[in-house]
């Protein structure tokens, strides 16, 4: 199997998540990219260049809102990262013992070691989806 396919699966197998994940990288290098300005504004007004009356309280409460959500975003994206990593990590683990069972065992006991490994598989990854 190439590496190709590989990816390919994984990608197929985790697309809602991996887009849920790449929104939150979104939101976060958003948010990011609006602190600069935020502390341009700032200095503006800092300098007596005031053109609102509560331009400092406007102010105040954007850079506060970025920060909580640029934080929120950040925390949500590496979690969901972690999920999405550890789905696959059990995948790999569950494929390598399969391939394990196979080249050691001899006969007719491999189909039903096979069935296990596989019906083992899928009620963890049932289990997997309650979770989220």
């Amino acid at each position: 199997m190439s590496p190709t396919y590989v990816l390919m699966s994984i990608l197929l197998c985790q697309r809602k998540a991996i887009i849920v994940s790449c929104v939150f990288a979104m939101i976060k290098i958003v948010t990011l990219s609006f602190g600069p300005l935020f502390h341009y504004a700032f200095i503006k007004v800092a300098e007596g260049r005031q053109v609102i009356n509560y331009e400092v309280c406007v102010l105040t409460g954007g850079l506060l809102f970025a920060k909580c959500l640029e934080s929120l975003a950040e925390r949500q994206w590496f979690f969901r990262a972690r999920l999405i990593d550890m789905d696959n990590r059990a995948s790999d683990c569950y494929c390598a013992f399969a391939l394990m069972i196979i080249y050691n065992t001899i006969g007719l006991a491999m189909f039903p070691t096979l069935f296990l490994v596989a019906l083992s598989m899928l009620g963890n990854s049932l289990v997997a989806k309650l979770q989220h």
